[in-house]
């Protein structure tokens, strides 16, 4: 004959949740930090290459030289207040560079002066620029060439950085919470006690 059916045993009881290991709160503040500069990075880098400066030279009429890179668009700004000279851009090969007025209102400020962008030039030739600017008025001001300023793309580039810094700092900065709030809800955890030897 079978033997008749054992009854089922009953599960062990739980014992009390233990606090989280230590390591979490290394884990959490290792993606915040990691988030802050992942993202300081992401928009100390769009700010440097929109704020890229060929040179400065003054709206006198007299000729003056800029190394630019080539092949690249470039842009021309006047300082805040001042009225824009009248400019003209060869390279080194004496070829006219295209330039084309700015209608919109391009404000870039570096080492504390106010910039306000007036002329674009859509290729900088061979890179070697020979510009000569007048003034239009009797105000001799300040032109500065550089890299175009492209508010979209800025913008997006710090919309990214901050991105970064929200959600990669934001998750540790919630790995960090609840492992604190674990830490004093739970039980600490012990080492298992040895018997002692006979």
């Amino acid at each position: 004959m079978s033997e008749p059916p054992q009854p089922y045993a009953p599960y062990a009881a739980s014992g009390p949740k233990l606090r989280p290991s230590a390591l979490w709160f290394g884990l959490g503040a290792v993606m915040m930090l990691l988030g802050i500069v992942f993202g300081m990075l992401v928009i100390s880098t769009a700010v440097g290459a929109a704020t890229a400066e060929d040179g400065v030279i003054s709206a006198n009429g007299q000729a003056a030289a800029i190394a630019s890179p080539a092949n690249r668009s470039r842009m021309l700004f006047v300082q805040s207040g001042h009225t824009p000279p009248d400019c003209d851009l060869v390279d080194g090969h004496g070829l006219a560079l295209l330039k084309r007025t700015i209608v919109d209102t391009i404000i870039l400020t570096t080492g504390g002066q106010e910039w306000r962008a007036f002329t674009q030039i859509d290729s900088s030739g061979d890179g070697a620029i020979t510009i000569t600017c007048r003034p239009v008025t009797n105000d001799v001001a300040q032109v500065r060439v550089g890299q175009p300023v492209d508010p979209a793309s800025l913008g997006g580039a710090v919309l990214a950085g901050t991105g970064t810094i929200l959600v990669l700092g934001g998750a540790g900065f919630v790995v960090l919470l609840v492992t604190t709030i674990l830490w004093f809800i739970r039980k600490p955890r012990t080492p298992p006690q040895t018997r002692p030897q006979t």
